[in-house]
């Protein structure tokens, strides 16, 4: 994929999203640390369960407020 930005130099980037690129990393890496600060330090396989957790709590949040959503259509419907 060509990105080009004004006055930058035309740059290659790779055929990969931000997620796959942080999991090959953790997967390399598992136990360097990846946060540290604020009295917190967590290494790249503690950084992509708590990424694993967070994606599936959006996940389920998600799809309860989508059948919510579709029950109160269902429900107002009804005569």
């Amino acid at each position: 994929m060509d990105i080009s930005v004004s006055g930058a130099p035309e740059r290659e980037w790779p055929e990969t999203t931000i997620d796959e690129a942080l999991r090959k990393h953790a997967a390399e890496r598992p136990d360097a640390v990846a946060i540290s600060g604020l009295a917190v330090e967590m290494t790249w396989s503690q950084l992509d369960l708590a990424a694993g957790r967070c994606a599936s709590i959006i996940a389920e949040t998600g799809e309860r407020v989508r059948r919510s959503r579709s029950s109160v259509r269902t429900t107002s419907a009804m005569p």
